[in-house]
């Protein structure tokens, strides 16, 4: 009879079977462990749980159904994760623009992949337009402080005025708020005759910003 060969410690690699969207998906298990702290309840939670049953998404026909995500989302966080996992000096591919950088964050956000939400904010922070960051902030309830606020604050104290553009992707409410704020910088840095007494870019709008949002 011949001995039963042992699974090597670190090389023998669990993998798991994800439905999305009638497609079926086979990554490593410990990735999404390791990554996210939602996954690696959901994982153990799969776990078999008497003699005769088998653990979920072992197979193509008991996958993990990831119910209300779609594929084209699901396919860039696995662009990101298993690139950080492979690729050189964890780098993510260049050529990921702004739609896919924010269906990244969407799914971090939803299933707590902290550190690819940081990269996602990062890579999207300069991509955007100062509207757009600020739209994203709202969006998904970013830290005013260390996301919308310095945005924000560079539209207040800026010469040009907001566009109508720039108006419709923040929204009427910021809009009006950040237009309140402006109007308040003008009469701080005009005299009455409608002369700049000091430049509004040189100048730290943040208590109003915060008072005012």
């Amino acid at each position: 009879m011949c001995d039963v060969a042992s699974r090597h410690a670190t090389f023998y690699t669990e993998t798991v079977t994800f439905l999305v969207e009638n497609c079926l998906f086979k990554v490593r298990e410990s990735q999404f462990e390791a990554e996210s702290i939602v996954f690696r309840d959901m994982l153990q939670f799969l776990l078999p749980t008497g003699e005769g049953d088998e653990e979920g998404g072992k197979r193509d026909d008991n996958p993990v159904h990831l119910m209300g995500i779609k594929k084209n989302e699901f396919e860039q966080l696995l662009n990101v994760l298993l690139h950080r996992t492979y690729g050189k000096c964890q780098k993510v591919p260049s050529d990921i623009g702004i739609v896919q950088w924010t269906s990244i964050l969407k799914l971090a956000n939803i299933w707590r992949f902290d550190d690819i939400r940081e990269v996602a904010l990062d890579n999207l922070k300069c991509r955007m337009s100062l509207a757009e960051q600020v739209a994203l902030g709202a969006a998904y309830n970013l830290n005013f402080e260390s996301w919308s606020l310095p945005a924000i604050h560079e539209l207040v104290r800026r010469q040009e005025p907001i566009t109508f553009e720039e108006g419709q992707r923040m929204g009427l409410d910021i809009t009006l708020k950040l237009a309140y704020v402006r109007e308040r910088v003008i009469c701080q840095t005009t005299d009455g005759f409608g002369r700049r007494r000091t430049h509004s870019e040189k100048r730290d709008f943040t208590r109003i910003l915060r008072q005012t949002f």
